[in-house]
């Protein structure tokens, strides 16, 4: 906690606080905020109701409730390793693997101020049921993977009692999944591959006596937590008829018959192929072998993949996973070594090895499973070292002396990285101000197309639905939304907000079961019908061909629709080369002919009288420049016949230099011109030139 409250003071400037609340410091943040406030697509979600309830019981703003709340549920994830290290009789190795585990750079940096978010969550629930599976598997399982140390297998068949407790423990266990899949919904991936680990080992390693058991518990574990009521009845039913008739357990035909026939049927019930195969799909998906989105079974339109552009599904290279896992090298591959070791000695340590390939193979899926890596290097390094110095019979003063010198080492090169951070809100706040503005002058049905990154945020501070955002950002919305920023019509562009919009309406009227008055009124679920329908009934060839001809052709759509409101920012411009190669987008050769943009760095020198921008590396001849400032604009051109741009923002010292196309665009002229270029399609409603404006679609054919 201390570490992730270290950036705590530079959070006081007020451009860095809206109405009294504080920014955030991840998109993702603000979907919890609005759900929890009832304007966004979800609402009942586990961090939602939490919000909701400590807003009520406290009546602290949302927003300053959600940005510390990162920093008190993040160390919870400690506790479990903490309770493990107690019952494995070496306490001392808790401290530093709790440490570790909720420290590393890949989880803190995910869990700093202002960062709400289920990454608490999704890292305490494996350190949870990572911990539950060793203990409760501890005694039915041999002590090495050669021969039982202690030499002393247990009866050939439990008594009653040993049963009965057994069978309540993993029931219960199965209960707590239910609970877990409730906080976070996706870790039935982590909780399935546990159990699925934790069963290899009792299948490898059961005492004698034990396997039928072992296995029995482990099914109705699953059985509870991925079965339902079907599951947890199923469960209640094989333990009764094993309690009460003592012959079938007995029996070792009978009672594996039963055993496979009650495994057989639940894996059918929950459909345990088609959990593997969703978790092997994400995981292909994460890897992003294509940049195309795959297209529905009834057309061939081909619509870009957003992955690619995603920071957090983005690629790590060697020494950003040594940082993000395990501070260095040098630690990550002793704690590698380490965790070889502790699972030679101790196998049931196995069961976290999951987890262990997820932040591994980050490299390839995304930085975001750096954050698993802490909890595996944490109980490796630590609980490795007590394991080693106890069979080398260090006692256990001398054993807590070494975990105090393993947690500076390991806190080191945390804390180095600690330091330097700083406040890095998503987005400023005149654009939150702006989507606030809207909140008092738009309709409640009216709905907001702004790059989809800060869609959650408009959700949050206009109160209303954004057309796409943090979960709704693949292909079908990607592409108009990216169009709609990228083309230099604004015909085309109004035509296409309102052709998307009428279409979704017509596609929930067409699949809703609701009485035809109630199909009629627009509402949040019509705008999460699918946006492309329309477009992929047409096939590619007709959908580009519609696409293009909006440019210059009258488009007649419902005009009783809802409000639409397009609305661009400053922000978009470290974000225009990823909008216009979507926005530029072929839909026959789901190939993309993006513009081209750069920023600026370093020393820069203008000549105004060539119309050249100068800096320590090259010339660039400028055919035009913008100068954007609190005086308005002023507009320079050249006839250096280089088609390149520059807008030189007076206030943030910010140069981007940029191609014609890119210069055209949307995104860009919207921004910066005066809005009346932009009539009859468009009609300028918010202004905080140059920083962000919004415009509301007009009826215009």
């Amino acid at each position: 906690m201390c570490l992730r409250l270290v950036e705590l003071p530079f959070w006081n400037p007020a451009f860095l606080q809206i109405d009294g609340e504080k920014l955030m410091a991840t998109h993702d943040a603000y979907f919890w905020m609005a759900g929890a406030q009832g304007t966004s697509w979800a609402t009942d979600r586990a961090l939602m109701e939490l919000l909701r309830i400590l807003h009520t019981i406290t009546a602290a703003p949302m927003g300053n409730i959600a940005f510390y709340l990162p920093v008190i549920l993040a160390p919870l994830a400690g506790l479990p390793l903490c309770y493990l290290a107690w019952k494995q009789d070496m306490p001392e190795a808790g401290m530093g693997a709790g440490i570790m585990g909720t420290g590393c750079l890949g989880y803190l940096l995910r869990t700093r101020l202002g960062f709400c978010d289920t990454d608490p969550f999704a890292l305490f629930i494996p350190a949870l049921m990572g911990t539950a599976l060793i203990l409760w598997a501890s005694p039915l399982v041999r002590s090495s993977w050669l021969t039982d140390a202690k030499g002393t297998p247990l009866p050939q068949q439990s008594s009653r009692k040993r049963f009965l407790a057994m069978a309540t423990q993993t029931i219960l266990l199965g209960l707590v999944g239910r609970v877990c899949f409730w906080l976070y919904y996706q870790s039935n991936y982590i909780i399935l591959s546990f159990i699925g680990i934790c069963m290899l080992v009792v299948i490898i390693l059961a005492r004698p006596g034990t396997r039928q058991t072992a296995l029995f518990g482990l099914l109705c574990l699953y059985a509870v937590a991925f079965g339902g009521w079907i599951g947890l009845g199923g469960a209640f039913f094989l333990t009764a008829l094993f309690l009460y008739f003592p012959d079938i357990a007995r029996s070792p035909k009978k009672g594996w018959f039963l055993l496979v026939l009650f495994g057989l049927a639940i894996c059918f019930i929950t459909g345990l192929h088609n959990q593997a195969w969703t978790i092997l799909s994400k995981l292909i998906a994460l890897t992003k072998p294509s940049s195309v989105y795959p297209p529905s079974t009834n057309t061939t339109l081909l619509l870009p993949s957003v992955l690619q552009s995603i920071r957090e599904v983005q690629n790590v290279d060697l020494p950003n996973l040594y940082s993000r896992i395990s501070g260095n090298g040098v630690l990550f591959w002793l704690g590698f070594g380490a965790y070889l070791y502790l699972i030679w000695k101790k196998p049931l340590f196995l069961t976290f090895a999951p987890i262990l390939v997820f932040s591994v193979f980050s490299f390839k899926l995304g930085n975001r499973f750096t954050m698993y890596g802490g909890i595996v290097w944490g109980v490796a390094l630590c609980f490795g070292l007590s394991t080693l110095l106890k069979a080398w019979g260090v006692q256990s003063g001398k054993r807590f002396l070494a975990q105090v010198i393993l947690i500076v080492i390991i806190v080191w090169p945390i804390w180095d990285v600690t330091n330097s951070l700083r406040p890095s809100p998503i987005l400023p706040r005149v654009y939150a101000q702006t989507f606030k503005d809207l909140a008092q002058t738009s309709p409640k049905k009216a709905r907001l197309w702004q790059w989809w990154d800060y869609g959650y945020a408009a959700q949050y501070y206009a109160g209303r639905m954004s057309f796409a955002d943090g979960g709704l950002h693949d292909g079908p919305w990607l592409y108009p939304l990216a169009l709609v920023h990228s083309t230099d019509s604004p015909a085309q562009a109004a035509r296409m907000i309102r052709f998307t919009t009428a279409d979704q309406q017509n596609t929930f009227e067409q699949n809703s079961s609701q009485p035809r008055q109630e199909r009629l009124q627009w509402s949040v679920p019509s705008y999460l019908s699918h946006p492309t329908a329309g477009l992929e009934a047409l096939g590619p060839h007709q959908a580009e061909n519609l696409v293009n001809s909006m440019r210059t052709t009258p488009l007649e759509v419902n005009v009783g629709m809802p409000p639409q409101y397009f609305v661009v920012s400053w922000e978009n411009l470290r974000l225009a080369y990823w909008i216009s190669y979507f926005g530029n987008w072929d839909l026959l050769t789901g190939k993309a002919s993006p513009g081209r943009i750069q920023r600026m760095r370093g020393s820069i020198q203008l000549d105004m009288q060539n119309g050249v921008i100068k800096s320590t590396r090259q010339a660039i001849p400028l055919d035009s420049l913008d100068i954007v400032s609190d005086k308005g604009p002023q507009h320079r051109t050249w006839s250096n016949g280089k088609g390149l741009h520059a807008i030189f923002n007076q206030l943030s010292q910010e140069i981007y230099v940029m191609d014609g196309k890119m210069y055209r665009s949307m995104m860009i002229q919207m921004l910066i011109s005066p809005p009346e270029h932009f009539a009859p399609y468009f009609q300028l409603v918010v202004d905080h030139y140059p920083w962000a404006r919004a415009y509301l679609v007009t009826n215009a054919p």
